[in-house]
């Protein structure tokens, strides 16, 4: 009885984080798309952005205090702002303020349900920018899932029924700057302790200042402060829940790969895809061509097997152990395993020791017989390092707001990661 009943309250946890991620991540894109383009408009996205980094800014402050007391809430670090991290992470912030921006601006020109294909080059800016800034090749299966998203970009853009250009170039460009921004993530981590809540509260807090001369120089504040929804209780209700969403969209990203798995969650961002798209014809009213649903269909079939694809790669990577040494071992000459390990003979040359395979399979035969370590014994996703599959992580899975993939890259590995795409992010 007793693993039945534990099986039950993991399936149940599992279903709560799920659907906990999609509830937030689709009333998240909805509302921001009402924001932006809909009746209660107020015709400044620029502003609104920096209204939601502003919430998750306080977000973090009062879950940062809320962790001091609450024992569930510990994972989240205490509130602090240090003006040395604050200019350290000024570039990464930099290129969270053009992701979210040009996310937003698309999302105000296209339909919800082109929203996905406009936004799906961000798998090709990965490997185009891995090989020119990190020199990281990229595998034949993983370009060839790329070329079909790319093809379903295409076909998605020609089948378009209200295609806007505008609105295409500003989902094009959020795909580079999501690309961008999972490389320099990377390159932040230890800025921040390899914290990612530290992160994200150093991105939202400096992008609350940046917004602050793009309004001015936009001709917001104008508008603004002319509009007459500045007086109108339901509006900034709705703002400020947007901008609670925003910030909660990390968290239910963090909760449903610490359930589940990095893959897992892909495969729910891909499933949440197509609920938008659904919802996005059938409630909302949207027309969709035959040609434009073949685009969105590749697109999704695309990102879904890069991810797939891209998660082998690193699991491959993770299971293959380094030969030990004497040095490395910290037992005088033996393994962890209790084995002795020596250099059976000099190569010619004296270039250095030559290991008989037995030997080192003595050695490594315990640590790669281990099973893997269980979700509810992975260490927190904050104690590793980052690496490149949380930058697919959040491309693959960016939602639209100031809190998307903030906290997702530095969750996106299990145990003493060896983590994004954007495809989550944000967004």
């Amino acid at each position: 009885i007793a693993p039945i009943a534990m099986g039950e309250s993991q399936a149940a946890r599992i279903a709560s984080a799920v659907a906990f991620y999609f509830a937030t991540s689709l009333s998240l894109v909805f509302l921001n798309k009402s924001l932006f383009s809909g009746a209660g408009s107020i015709g400044a996205p620029i502003f609104v952005t920096w209204f939601q980094c502003v919430v998750s800014v306080i977000c973090c402050f009062l879950l940062g205090e809320l962790g001091k007391r609450v024992p569930s809430l510990a994972f989240f670090p205490p509130f602090e702002l240090d003006i040395a991290k604050c200019k350290a992470t000024m570039t990464v912030s930099g290129i969270f303020v053009g992701m979210i921006t040009f996310n937003n601006l698309c999302l105000q020109h296209v339909e919800v349900h082109f929203y996905q294909v406009a936004r799906s080059l961000t798998i090709l800016f990965n490997i185009l920018l891995s090989k020119s800034m990190l020199n990281e090749t990229t595998s034949w299966d993983a370009i060839q899932a790329c070329i079909v998203v790319v093809v379903g970009f295409a076909l998605g853009s020609v089948g378009e029924a209200h295609f806007s250009f505008l609105g295409t170039i500003f989902g094009v460009t959020s795909s580079l700057f999501v690309a961008l921004f999972s490389i320099y993530v990377r390159r932040s981590m230890p800025i921040v302790d390899n914290n990612s809540w530290k992160l994200s509260l150093y991105n939202n807090f400096n992008a609350s200042i940046m917004f602050l001369p793009l309004i001015l120089f936009s001709g917001e504040l104008k508008t603004v402060t002319e509009s007459p929804l500045l007086i109108d209780g339901m509006f900034w209700t709705v703002m400020t829940i947007t901008g609670c969403m925003g910030f909660l969209i990390g968290i239910a990203t963090f909760l449903q790969i610490q359930v589940t798995s990095p893959l897992t969650h892909n495969i729910s961002g891909t499933v949440k895809a197509c609920v938008q798209t659904v919802l996005s014809v059938l409630v909302f009213g949207s027309t969709m061509t035959s040609m434009s649903a073949v685009g969105v269909l590749l697109v999704v079939g695309g990102s879904y097997q890069y991810a797939i694809v891209r998660r082998r790669e690193m699991d491959r990577k993770r299971s293959v152990p380094s030969p030990p040494t004497a040095d490395d071992s910290g037992l005088g000459g033996k393994a962890a395993s209790g084995a002795v390990v020596t250099p059976s003979s000099m190569e010619e040359g004296g270039r250095g020791p030559k290991w008989r395979l037995c030997d080192v399979w003595a050695a490594c035969k315990e640590p790669l017989l281990q099973p893997h370590l269980s979700s509810r014994s992975r260490v927190p996703p904050h104690a590793g390092q980052p690496s490149q599959y949380a930058g697919d992580v959040c491309s693959l899975n960016a939602d639209t707001s100031a809190g998307a993939c903030t906290g997702l890259t530095s969750a996106a590995e299990d145990g003493p990661r060896a983590a994004a795409d954007p495809a989550a992010a944000a967004p």
